[in-house]
């Protein structure tokens, strides 16, 4: 199944079943219900922006490919130098069948992908969802 990280989304989740359980519960707790809201949104607004600034990396586009060989490693890097992509993190992991090479840009990823895909070794590439 999906794995749920994030201290963020974990609190995000129990302040969504107070809410609800505060609305369930009618009368009076409505006003508790809507402030609840309002709290929650500013302070996740907050804790975003916050996330942002502390941990950019975490927030970068990661390109993920299976290249055949080294040379097509190489020729993949090269792709990304020449067409003027900024790397910001790269690693490549070799497999029995190949390497699995991911990076990470400054900027939209799609161009990254676009060239990996147009590299003579390369089988696949994608852009990795976030964590």
């Amino acid at each position: 199944g999906r794995e749920i990280r994030g201290l963020t989304t974990a609190a995000s989740l129990w302040a969504t079943t107070g809410i609800g359980m505060a609305v369930a519960a009618g009368g009076t707790m409505a006003p508790v219900a809507v402030a609840a809201t309002a709290l929650a949104l500013i302070v996740l607004a907050w804790v975003n922006r916050l996330e942002r600034r502390i941990l950019p990396e975490s927030n970068l586009p990661v390109v993920e490919a299976a290249a055949c060989d080294a040379e097509a490693v190489g020729r993949l890097l090269e792709a990304w130098r020449r067409n003027g992509r900024q790397i910001r993190t790269f690693h490549a992991e070799a497999l029995p069948d190949g390497f699995r090479v991911r990076a990470s840009f400054e900027g939209p990823a799609e161009p990254a992908l676009q060239d990996a895909l147009a590299v003579d070794g390369v089988r696949s590439a994608r852009l990795e969802a976030e964590p």
